[in-house]
């Protein structure tokens, strides 16, 4: 009985009397006055449960349009394209460096070459500009590509 409310015991009480309801019945008409069945009770659950589920659906589809297709943002800074830089290939024994060049002076492209293969390389002409990629395995290659696409003779001391 300590788990009883005041209102509860209240309305038991004014409406038993003996013989003409029995505590059951008395019961199940506090109940009905004071809240909503529980058959109503299992479609509000139910209904809120659709409306919930519904909503993830829609927030996830949201969330994966925006990362996979709207355009993203470059995760790096883009190399400028008048600097060379190495790629270094794995699959031979001998590594293959790839320098790749984009309208770059000779004197440039021959200080990148002095700089990564740690000697000094001067051109006999240096109003010539290098595009395109060199792949070389030692210093002596880069030179022979140079020299025979550009015409000019390189040096190196």
């Amino acid at each position: 009985m300590n788990n009883i409310n005041d209102d509860e015991l209240r309305f038991v009480v004014k409406h038993y009397k003996p013989n003409c309801l029995d505590t059951k019945r008395a019961w199940q008409r506090f109940k009905a006055m004071r809240e909503v069945d529980t058959s109503n009770r299992r479609k509000i659950a139910i209904a809120a449960s659709i409306i919930l589920a519904v909503g993830i659906a829609v927030a996830a589809g949201i969330i994966g349009y925006h990362n996979y297709m709207l355009p993203q943002k470059p995760i790096s800074k883009p190399i400028p394209v008048d600097t060379a830089y190495v790629i270094e290939d794995y699959e031979e024994c001998d590594t293959t460096d790839v320098f790749r060049f984009d309208h770059t002076p000779i004197n440039q492209v021959l200080g990148e070459l002095s700089r990564h293969y740690n000697t000094n390389l001067y051109a006999s002409d240096t109003t010539k500009s290098v595009t395109g990629e060199i792949e070389a395995s030692k210093v002596e290659d880069a030179i022979e590509v140079l020299e025979t696409t550009l015409g000019i003779k390189i040096e190196r001391k």
